[in-house]
């Protein structure tokens, strides 16, 4: 896998986060759901690794483009 087809994937992936994490979202989904500080928290966490993993996969595919293209 090439890494212009991983970056591909990861800009797809990236538009699929939420940008926002809303706690009437979560109340919509589920009317006692939102009593559960647990449900939103795991919801946080999801976020925040995908988010997260994103950020590195695009930082480590810059850092190897630069690499491997010094002048830039």
């Amino acid at each position: 896998m090439s890494m212009i087809e991983i970056e591909e994937i990861v800009n797809e992936w990236e538009s699929t986060l939420c940008n926002k994490v809303d706690i009437g979202g979560l109340y919509t989904r589920d009317p006692t759901a939102h009593k559960w500080k647990i449900t939103y928290r795991c919801f946080l966490l999801r976020e925040l690794v995908s988010w997260r993993l994103v950020d590195i996969t695009k930082t480590s595919d810059f850092l190897g483009e630069r690499e491997s293209h010094p002048w830039i």
